[in-house]
């Protein structure tokens, strides 16, 4: 069986392998790069201690098998060399406890390019500070973290816990203080040009050319300092804007707290719409599913759950019973136990491998450079060419110099960083308008170079916020009128609560629906907390005229449900006031009207006919085809007493939602 991994083979003569003990392994990455440069296949080879990979560039007579095999050869020797060297320090220990005399230990050649085993402190996550929370069982990391599923924590463990470790923030960028903001304006060769041509003009006597210089270069800073202040006053002001809460249970009962105030051993609860408030274990899931995006960039929500993983070295992306800080919750619920806080969470340590990486130049900072080189060659040449000739020619060693070296003030130009600043601040005020914050003067230049933009579609160029545009029910087309709360039949307004099935429709809707309203905003809109899908069916019965928080309290749910990759539909089991039970299901068209065997029209109840199914998935088709994402809804009246049941179902209609592009995108 391989243990050398081949991760990436797509260029021809070019490989990617995984190696088992290279990740944070020094002496395995210096070893194998020299063993492999030995080696006359092999052209190049670069190993990484950091992502455990090693990448070989080798000759046409090879494939990356052949390749993976090599490298498998040379750890082997590695181990056999390193079982040779420990069997011999042994039997040297015994023979000296002994009072034996042994021959001194033959140290192989290669002894300095041995790579170290891979302990448990050479592994991540393997420290005493990160266990591998991944590969513990539920139990065992609870009884680490000295917490309870039921209880939480006790107000006296948080307290210290608290004291202890402090916050769950991240650690804040390091201000520029106003002198560092105020010095950097003066750093660039124009202006070093600028104030060895005022020294020269001091010298010469020309005390008001160095004044105008001095003056031109104060101006200058002075507008790149204000700027900049500016912008880092309002970019530190935005950390205080948001602070979303989380739910946690703290001595047997659920309270809401600050993200902030989370600690290690915390039982968070996962709610659809919620943020991760800190890395944490997942102890117990039901179809829950998670928008890690912003930490791995992909834009598809995992499905987590809480059984144990066995490979330590699961990435990141792949670790299902973990969750992260900072992403965000879409469907089903959780219960996870916190495991890191603050800067140790994974999005805390990404954040300080940005604050340690070089901020490259900016397209006129290297321009400005280039020019600044530029000109100091070319006054350099003219300025000894001019004193060259004029000494040949019988003036004076002094009077020659003098000239040359204002020759050379005169050629540097005073008015260019200043015209670059103002530019530049000018620049930055109009995207200020936009809503656009630029921390660095020199920064707003690159925008105006970038020639291509890439961008993920789902909430940058639409609003990753769903909305209801059409409504099939009951062999009728409605549009839903959204921007003015209204439903359109053949472009006329209507009442949607006068029809039966379609209050049927818009009921069901909103009884098989997680989302939650939140009060409201400052517009006098509805805050929803849910998946996007979910939120437009609430906001498509708001506009119906539906108190839906009073109608989930008459038709309580009783069981739910959820949609699986296996079944893409969800139920919900509820029971109303008088002890009527109802189920109302939603998902896949074409998998909820396989459950149905009737259908509803206006009042009336009829059997679902091969015809009337084909009218249906004819226009689930053409829905789907005009871009929209389609519903399929159904619902079935109980009997007191009955359970879910999901046979037997009447269907209610289709209904098509989009998510909108934001307004401006094209231009």
């Amino acid at each position: 069986m391989s243990t050398v991994e081949a991760i990436h083979i797509a260029v021809e003569g070019r490989a990617r392998f995984k190696v088992p003990g290279l990740s944070n392994s020094i002496h395995m990455k210096r070893f194998l790069e020299i063993r492999l440069s030995e080696q006359k296949d092999i052209l190049k080879a670069s190993a990484s201690a950091i992502t455990g990979n090693l990448l070989i560039s080798y000759n046409s007579g090879n494939t990356p098998k052949t390749i993976a095999r090599l490298i498998e050869t040379i750890l082997d020797e590695t181990r056999t060399s390193l079982n040779q060297m420990a069997s011999e320090a042994l039997t040297a220990a015994a023979c000296h406890a002994s009072g034996q005399k042994k021959a001194p230990l033959a140290i192989p050649a290669s002894t300095d390019r041995t790579p170290a085993v891979s302990t448990a402190e050479n592994r991540p996550d393997q420290d005493e500070k990160s266990p591998p929370w991944h590969q513990l069982h539920r139990e065992e990391v609870l009884s680490q973290l000295q917490s309870d599923i039921h209880h939480g924590l006790t107000r006296e463990m948080v307290l210290d816990s608290q004291k202890r470790y402090g916050t769950n923030t991240l650690p804040e960028l390091e201000k520029r203080s106003g002198w560092q903001i105020f010095f950097s304006q003066l750093n660039s060769l124009p202006v070093y040009l600028l104030g060895a041509a005022a020294g020269v003009s001091i010298l010469s006597g020309g005390i008001l050319d160095a004044a105008i210089i001095g003056g031109v270069v104060l101006a200058n800073a002075a507008i790149g300092y204000v700027t900049e202040v500016k912008a880092e006053k309002t970019i530190h002001s935005l950390k205080n804007m948001v602070r979303p809460p989380a739910e946690v249970i703290r001595e047997g009962e659920t309270v809401t707290v600050s993200s902030e105030d989370v600690v290690t051993g915390d039982i968070l609860i996962l709610k659809p719409g919620f943020y991760v408030a800190a890395d944490c274990r997942i102890i117990k899931a039901v179809h829950l599913s998670i928008d890690e995006s912003m930490l791995t960039g992909e834009s598809m929500p995992v499905s987590k759950s809480s059984k144990i993983l066995k490979d330590a070295y699961t990435p990141l992306a792949d670790r299902n019973n973990m969750a992260y800080m900072g992403t965000l919750v879409t469907g089903g619920q959780g219960i996870a136990v916190v495991t890191a806080i603050g800067r140790q969470t994974e999005i805390g340590k990404l954040q300080a491998l940005m604050q340690n990486t070089v901020t490259p130049e900016t397209p006129i900072e290297r321009q400005l450079g280039q020019m600044g080189d530029q000109l100091v060659m070319m006054c350099g040449a003219v300025c000894g060419l001019v004193f060259l000739i004029g000494f040949l020619r019988g003036h004076g060693l002094l009077e020659m110099l003098r000239m040359s070296i204002s020759l050379a003030a005169a050629a540097v130009p005073e008015g260019l960083p200043a015209a670059a600043t103002i530019n530049f601040a000018l620049g930055i005020n109009r995207m200020r308008g936009h809503h656009v914050l630029i921390r660095h003067l020199q920064a707003v230049e690159t925008l105006g170079a970038v020639q291509t933009i890439c961008l993920d579609k789902t909430g940058t160029i639409t609003h990753n916020k769903m909305t209801v545009q059409r409504i099939f029910a009951g062999n009728r087309h409605i549009v839903c009128d959204s921007d003015n709360e209204r439903f359109l039949m053949n472009e006329q307004p209507m009442s949607p609560l006068a029809s039966k099935d379609l209050e049927c429709l818009i009921a069901a809707c909103t009884l098989c629906n997680e989302s939650k309203i939140n009060g409201k905003d400052p517009s006098g809109k509805y805050k929803l907390l849910g998946t996007s899908t979910e939120n437009a069916l609430i906001q498509m019965a708001i506009h119906a005229g539906i108190d839906v928080t009073d109608f989930q309290k008459t038709y309580r749910r009783m069981k739910i449900n959820h949609r699986a990759e296996n079944r893409l539909f969800m139920s919900t089991l509820h029971a109303g006031k008088d002890g009527q039970r109802i189920i109302s299901v939603k998902g896949s068209p074409s998998e909820v009207l396989a459950l149905c065997d009737r259908l509803m029209v206006a009042d009336q109840i009829v059997p679902l006919t091969p015809e009337n199914s084909l009218v249906i998935e004819t226009e689930n088709e053409r829905i789907a085809g005009d871009g929209l994402r389609v519903l399929g809804v159904a619902f079935r009246p109980l009997e007191k007493e009955e359970g879910l049941s999901e046979t037997n179902l009447i269907w209610l209609g289709l209904v098509g939602m989009s998510d909108p592009i934001r307004s401006g995108v094209k231009e």
